[in-house]
């Protein structure tokens, strides 16, 4: 059995390390993040060269290393702005790993827990940065990731619109609003 950081036994404990991962999560994806906002003065020549080879009708080009640090500047901000959000979750977690141990039942690490929400948002930014390479090369985006399209702004609006007022959104906010019932049925 893998020790939990919170083996310690005590509420307190388990928030504190918990506070203690989701500040180090938090402060290395924000940090990376401003990092790469100043580095944005350096590559804005190579993405007006971009830019200009896009109006003139060429495509830009991305090489595999593009691809990789896109997807690191995706999974950066997605864990900068998701993981303080998740703490909750992640301090209930915590807490029942605390009583099971405390039982000597089996139990899976706070971090493997926090482990696989990065490892969720990594997937969404692996897909986020397929998306913005498909829409660059179809010509709906710059690389500036702005709209190159009018109607291609216009769709994307009607379709947010739609959702508001779609039995979707509500259906995802009956499941999604609240942890408890993850946490009630385990």
């Amino acid at each position: 059995m893998i020790s939990d950081p919170g083996s310690a036994g005590s509420p307190r404990h388990d928030k504190i390390v918990v506070l203690a991962l989701v500040v180090l999560v938090s402060a290395l994806a924000w940090a990376f993040t401003v990092h790469e906002a100043m580095r944005m003065d350096e590559m804005e020549a190579a993405m007006w060269r971009d830019m200009n080879m896009s109006m003139n009708g060429m495509k830009p080009s991305w090489t595999p290393v593009d691809a990789l640090l896109m997807v690191a500047m995706w999974s950066a901000m997605m864990a900068a702005m998701m993981v303080p959000g998740a703490s909750p979750m992640i301090t209930a977690f915590a807490t029942i790993n605390r009583r099971r141990r405390e039982r000597s039942a089996p139990y899976v690490p706070t971090a493997v827990f926090l482990l696989g929400y990065l490892i969720a948002w990594t997937g969404f930014s692996i897909l986020a940065t397929t998306l913005q390479y498909l829409l660059q090369m179809t010509g709906l985006l710059t690389t500036m990731m702005e709209s190159a399209s009018h109607y291609w702004s216009a769709a994307l609006f009607f379709a947010a619109g739609l959702y508001q007022f779609s039995p979707l959104k509500e259906t995802c906010l009956t499941y999604c609003r609240s942890p408890d019932g993850f946490i009630l049925s385990e």
